[in-house]
């Protein structure tokens, strides 16, 4: 009698299907490598794809934020030129020339708020402190504040508006023709 225990011998027909069996299993496994391996091959091109765009966005940035530096930095330089000039109407000039000359690098109402009549006390070197040795010359010379300030305002019509309202005096304020500043 023959044990139900004890194996058939295997027939090439069975042992070609357990061949083939295993080859499937091989099969399946390999396509879960090659699924491993593209995600892999996904996750380095991302860390790597990550790192350079984050760069290129520092470098992109610090572009233009120097950009936007030097631009503010040419403003000012200009604005300083400006206050440097030797009287308003040469700060009015430079205003205008500068705007022609640099009309990406400044804005195109620079110096256009200034009017060099109005605006003189504001500007030039020294300006006030020679304002204030005339006032001290004609001290001298004068005998009432009365007498210095006409006097003055005769020498400086353009500051007649403002020693009216410093002084509360009544001064003939010349008339600006602000269009040929324009």
């Amino acid at each position: 009698m023959e044990s139900n225990d004890q194996k058939k011998p295997l027939t090439a027909s069975d042992l070609d299907l357990e061949k083939l069996e295993i080859e499937r299993q091989k099969l399946a496994l390999e396509h879960e490598k090659l699924a491993v391996e593209r995600y892999k091959a996904k996750l380095t091109a991302w860390s790597i794809t990550v790192p350079i765009v984050a760069a290129t966005l520092a470098i992109a940035y610090n572009a233009w934020n120097a950009k936007q530096t030097a631009r503010a930095q040419f403003q000012l330089q200009a604005a300083h030129y400006m206050m440097e000039s030797q009287g308003p109407v040469e700060a009015w000039a430079m205003s205008q020339t500068f705007s022609k000359m640099f009309p990406d690098y400044l804005p195109e109402n620079f110096g256009g708020q200034f009017n060099p009549e109005t605006d003189f006390m504001n500007y030039g070197p020294g300006l006030r402190e020679s304002k204030r040795e005339l006032f001290q010359v004609l001290a001298g010379r004068c005998k009432t504040q009365a007498e210095i300030i006409t006097l003055y305002a005769k020498m400086n019509p353009t500051d007649a508006e403002w020693l009216n309202e410093s002084f509360n005096m009544k001064l003939p304020v010349p008339q600006t023709t602000e269009k040929q500043y324009k």
